[in-house]
């Protein structure tokens, strides 16, 4: 066994450097089922980027400095038939560049790229209508193949937009870099991504802000001073004054109107319930430094603000028998305390009506999934992946039994966690015109509350927002 690993090991080391060794024999890549994707630079250079720590105040660890690499990029089959070949690399012509992306993930030893075309093309289905620039490969740091659950709850709950993906190896000027989600990335594409105008919006609630060129601040940011704004659409190279003014000032209003209970005029309550939702249900340890993207489809009064989709899975499943760590933070803990119930309710009614059916769906899907010709391949690829990147390693039928086992418990804890919600009373007093200026109470869905069960109530007793404590 020793002498096995050594020998691997040995392997391992010299194929990078060596042009005689067949690396894809060597790893299997053909026999795995799963396309290869070749990036050949010119000049054989690597995408590199600088380390870049947050200023004192803000947290995170991100990269900077990233060098952007033109080049060719084809994909094969595993047949080995060439399904895509984008060129030698012409300005506007042909050809495409990559550079590294992502904040930690650009840090680690396995690093994710974003790659742009020179001309527009569907990677994923090779649909002419469903044609773009730009791409990503992507990857779960952990190698956990969360996009597939975690996508699938998306869909079902019917969120703004689900990207699409598949899996392919990655050879990069000859080296196997291991196995990513070439995946769609957040952009403005009427066509296949997130449907807006021209005028509209696409942000980010943003931990890394300070990594970028352009940001803004919201009044928020004294609640969350580690936190704001960022753009993804306008691009921030092209953006405007008067368009960072415009939406800077609107969520300004957002924010104070959830404070102030008048928040159905300027956000989409079902997509942000619905968004919320999909992250409770997944059990997302991360907070700040989750992908939150917001869409406003233009500029005029129309439009109101939507949740777009869910993006970073990497923390899924982390928070047993707690919520979500999103659920008490951006807007949501105030849209839940709010004196406009239209969120709660919201979220309690979409879980009712559909929470059960989107887990049972996306087990049902998951475990097809597992026995399909792709989830055999990407079973067998993920072994392949292991050999380049031993700190990763993942049995794919362990990891479905872990899901499988996650979301029924999880289908449970809901359940209860949502009946208590239905139960528990917002202790804020609400004066009426009567002579004697009696206080009332009301339920988080805005119910007058005076007995449960036939009992009286006992309330918190310095007036601030509670719940029931004793019947």
């Amino acid at each position: 066994m020793v002498s096995r690993f050594i020998l691997i090991t040995f392997f391992l080391l010299i194929i990078p450097l060596s042009s005689k060794c067949d690396v894809e024999e060597f790893y299997g890549l053909f026999k795995s089922g799963i396309p290869v994707m070749y990036i050949e630079t010119e000049g054989g250079v690597y995408p590199t980027a600088d380390k870049a720590d947050p200023p004192a105040g803000c947290i995170g660890a991100s990269i900077k400095n990233r060098t952007i690499v033109p080049g060719r990029m084809y994909i094969l089959a595993a047949n080995r038939d060439t399904v895509y070949d984008s060129g030698e690399y012409l300005e506007s012509e042909g050809g495409m560049t990559v550079r590294l992306r992502g904040n930690w993930s650009g840090r680690l030893p396995k690093v994710a790229y974003k790659l742009k075309l020179e001309k527009k093309y569907d990677l994923i289905d090779y649909d002419k209508s469903k044609a773009d620039k730009n791409w990503v490969l992507k990857f779960d740091q952990f190698m956990l193949p969360n996009v597939i659950p975690s996508l699938k709850i998306n869909e079902l709950l019917g969120l703004q937009w689900t990207p699409r993906y598949k899996w392919v190896h990655l050879m990069l000027n000859g080296t196997y870099r291991g196995m990513y989600q070439l995946i769609e990335n957040i952009r403005r594409n009427p066509d296949s991504r997130i449907d807006i105008s021209k005028s509209g919006y696409i942000i980010e609630y943003d931990a890394y802000w300070w990594n970028e060129d352009v940001w803004f601040e919201t009044p928020l940011h004294g609640q969350y001073k580690y936190m704001n704004y960022t753009f993804k659409y306008p691009d921030p190279d092209e953006i405007l004054d008067y368009q960072i003014e415009y939406i800077s000032d609107y969520m300004t209003r957002v924010e104070q109107s959830v404070q102030n209970g008048t928040y159905t005029e300027y956000i989409d309550v079902e997509s942000f319930a619905r968004w919320l939702l999909g992250a409770d249900i997944l059990g997302i340890s991360d907070g700040a430094g989750f992908n939150m993207f917001i869409t406003k489809y233009d500029n005029t009064s129309e439009s109101v603000v939507r949740m777009a989709n869910l993006w970073d899975y990497d923390s899924m499943m982390k928070t047993v028998n707690k919520w979500s760590r999103l659920h008490t933070f951006f807007l949501f803990n105030g849209l839940f305390s709010s004196s406009d119930k239209s969120f709660t309710e919201s979220y309690i009614n979409i879980w009712e009506k559909e929470g059960h059916s989107v887990i049972d769906s996306t087990i049902n899907y998951l475990r097809a999934y597992a026995n399909s010709t792709e989830g055999r391949a990407f079973a067998e690829s993920l072994v392949i992946d292991h050999m380049r990147w031993s700190s990763y390693s993942v049995d794919f039928n362990e990891y479905v039994d872990s899901v499988v086992n996650w979301f029924e418990g999880r289908k449970a804890w809901m359940d209860d966690e949502i009946a208590q919600m239905k139960a528990e009373v917002a202790v804020m007093p609400v004066f009426s015109d009567a002579p004697d200026n009696q206080v009332h109470y009301f339920d988080i869905l805005g119910r007058k509350v005076e007995k449960y069960n036939g009992e009286p109530v006992k309330y918190s007793k310095d007036g601030r927002i509670g719940i029931i404590i004793e019947f």
